[in-house]
């Protein structure tokens, strides 16, 4: 049986997430609170502001408060995982398993949420809301994320992919044109890292916030107007 190269790049980006996030709080929780933070600490403090900040402009303070540490470790995986690739090793991101997986995670989430704030009561009363014989909509609605959440990071990965092989593979032939270059593709070195700065770095980015942001959306809609 083949082993999936996405299965390695998991294994690693975990590793490396769950080395640093346990040394950052470490350090953190042996820093003196009245001097000057710096170095990793400083780097801590900044990414948790940075994340709090992003929640509560979402939703709430409150809301930042107690879910900012499970959307802080999704944002810095979905990053990771979007960023691995140069580092040359196959992004799980680019596995649609991987991205369908990591948004079960989230809908549950998200449900547990609407069941915390409206009760299993309330939650399941939601669904028949209008009351008609067409709550199935609502049902459809609630199962929906499942396949846009996932497939939506997988296929703008993959097609950034798709279009960079296309791009090694169209500038090789117009290098061989070239009798005295031989194999040597130079056309692609000058193109290729402008594409992959775009692809590989703006892209990768985008995803994990564009996915980052529909999560809290998803939450929000499930959160009483007045307790936000």
């Amino acid at each position: 049986m083949k082993i999936q190269a996405q299965v390695f790049s998991i294994i690693i980006v975990t590793a490396i997430l769950c080395v640093v996030f346990i040394v950052a709080g470490y350090k953190v929780k042996k820093a003196d609170p009245f001097e000057k933070p710096k170095g990793l600490v400083l780097l801590s403090i900044i990414l948790v502001e940075t994340i709090h900040s992003f929640i509560q402009g979402v939703i709430d303070d409150e809301f930042a408060r107690k879910y900012g540490a499970y959307v802080g470790a999704m944002m810095s995986y979905l990053l990771v995982s979007n960023y691995s690739s140069l580092f040359g090793i196959a992004p799980p991101t680019g596995n649609f398993s991987v991205t369908f997986a990591i948004t079960v995670i989230v809908w549950f989430a998200i449900q547990a949420v609407a069941i915390h704030h409206y009760g299993w009561k309330g939650y399941i009363s939601n669904l028949f809301k209008p009351f008609s014989l067409f709550f199935i909509v609502n049902i459809f609605s609630i199962i929906s994320p499942l396949a846009s959440l996932s497939l939506r990071m997988f296929g703008n990965l993959v097609s950034g992919s798709v279009i960079m092989e296309l791009v090694y593979t169209g500038t090789a032939g117009i290098s061989g044109l070239i009798p005295v270059i031989g194999n040597f593709n130079f056309v692609g070195v000058f193109v290729a890292p402008l594409l992959h700065v775009y692809f590989d770095i703006f892209i990768g980015f985008m995803q994990m916030f564009i996915f980052a942001t529909l999560v809290l959306v998803f939450m929000r809609n499930n959160v009483p107007d007045e307790k936000v």
